[in-house]
């Protein structure tokens, strides 16, 4: 009985002392970049590790489609009453699952729909250890919110001229709205000696033009390790439940506390 007594109380500290899920957004650039994320997702969850993916692109070819998840419901019809939240979450194996939030991401200006949005996805952080939060660089026309509120980004390029142009240009429209960003760079294909001149190139640029260093990384696990952006002291949820105003309006005004924060230790 003392046994099954000291158990339970080794259950009861692991579930009150468990930690928010570790947080990253990841801009997919290329056509191999998604299935590159859903293999990456597939084996973290083989591991053990107990993910979700939110799914912030609504074109076709994305993550859901690539891990062969049949996506219904948005988080948003979750939000607006229409149905229960579990049924928008979609198990693809053990410990992996996807949510779809791309028609949120665009709502989260309302008040009432982000506080029940933010409100369902507090209680999906309780049997998480990982979030990845997906969208394609080129549906990201601005920033998504969920994106701008990410502690860390990895920008997963295909290895082609074209597809990191197009990651620096998603690394420009993320820096527009924050004076400090966590970036990581991930190849969806084996290096070579011009993927080796793309990504120094890019990591050049990045570090002259916008201040951001980006750090070169092979896997989603060495992704989720990155450091959190300067500043970041609360969590995904909490950061998303502080948006008192329209996205864009949000990332201009967090950009001006970054760089208060910013000041503040370099002094």
């Amino acid at each position: 009985m003392r046994i099954a007594a000291e158990d339970q109380a080794a259950g009861l500290r692991k579930l009150f002392n468990r930690r928010p899920p570790e947080v990253l957004g990841a801009l997919a650039c290329g056509q191999g970049a998604t299935a590159w994320l859903a293999r990456q997702l597939q084996a973290r969850a083989a591991e053990g590790q107990r993910l979700l993916a939110l799914e912030d692109s609504p074109a076709a070819g994305n993550l859901g489609e690539a891990l062969g998840a049949q996506l219904r419901f948005d988080l948003l019809q979750a939000a607006e009453g229409h149905v229960a939240s579990e049924v928008c979450r979609v198990i693809v194996q053990p410990g992996l699952s996807v949510l779809p939030v791309a028609r949120m991401s665009q709502q989260m200006g309302d008040r009432v729909l982000r506080q029940r949005a933010t409100a369902i996805l507090s209680e999906f952080q309780n049997d998480c250890d990982e979030w990845l939060i997906h969208a394609r660089a080129h549906d990201v026309l601005g920033v998504s919110p969920l994106i701008a509120a990410a502690p860390r980004i990895l920008l997963v390029v295909d290895p082609n001229a074209r597809a990191f142009t197009e990651a620096y240009a998603a690394l420009k429209r993320c820096a527009a709205g924050a004076d400090s960003l966590s970036v990581g760079l991930a190849l969806c294909a084996p290096s070579t000696p011009e993927t080796q001149a793309l990504t120094a190139n890019l990591r050049s640029v990045a570090w002259r033009l916008l201040g951001i260093e980006v750090q070169a990384v092979a896997s989603l696990a060495a992704a989720m390790q990155l450091p959190a952006a300067l500043g970041e002291q609360e969590g995904f949820v909490q950061r998303l439940q502080r948006q008192a105003m329209a996205p864009r309006d949000f990332l201009a005004s967090n950009r001006g506390r970054a760089m208060v924060n910013s000041r503040a230790n370099s002094r």
